[in-house]
């Protein structure tokens, strides 16, 4: 999702630079569109590119798709995130144990662990020992969650750790973060927010 006020002041900055309006009713439609799709990091990188690459062939201002489509990391950037991805879940693994849910700000992460190891505790037990092998580990994980990037598809899981009373973490993700699940109610929240940022504005 995209913070409104910085939907707001980019939006505008890069509708200056390419000389273009844009009425209130499209701008609402592309805020609450492209927030399905991006967060604050992956609309800053998608008017970054734009500014350098896009080019109007007779439109006065890019597509949604086009924002989307700019936003996407590439398959290089995808490959760094799935090896920070993997290392992070195991230090967490490694230092935290197995008696902890953790809450990685990376939803792909318990997406993998449950598909290909089924379980944090599971996870754990193939990474987190001193005499662990995780040649294979780390190669599921890492394919895996490729392809889930790659192809957007993913699924909210909550990772459960051992025992009766798991202790719950958060954990904070410092890469970008390929694809995250849509919250539609956060995102209608924001909508009203901006429309209200929008109010007095005197020129879109």
């Amino acid at each position: 999702m995209i913070t409104p006020e910085l939907f707001t002041i980019e939006m505008r900055r890069f509708l200056d630079d390419i000389d273009a309006n844009m009425d209130r009713e499209t701008f609402m439609s592309y805020y609450e569109r492209l927030s399905e799709e991006m967060d604050d990091e992956g609309f800053l990188r998608a008017v970054e590119r734009l500014r350098k690459e896009w080019k109007p062939y007779g439109k006065n201002y890019p597509t949604k798709l086009e924002f989307i489509r700019a936003s996407e990391l590439s398959d290089d950037e995808i490959e760094e995130a799935a090896n920070f991805a993997y290392q992070l879940a195991k230090e967490t693994a490694v230092f935290e144990g197995a008696y902890i849910s953790p809450d990685f700000d990376d939803p792909l992460i318990a997406d993998v662990i449950n598909e290909k190891f089924r379980s944090w505790f599971e996870f754990h037990n193939e990474v987190a020992y001193a005499d662990s092998d995780d040649t294979w580990a780390k190669r599921d994980f890492i394919e895996t969650y490729k392809r889930k990037a790659k192809n957007k598809k993913i699924r909210k899981v909550k990772l459960i750790g051992y025992g009766k009373n798991p202790r719950a973490l958060k954990i904070s993700c410092n890469y970008n973060i390929p694809v995250m699940i849509n919250k539609v109610a956060a995102i209608e929240n924001r909508a009203n927010t901006l429309a209200k940022s929008l109010a007095n504005a005197k020129r879109m």
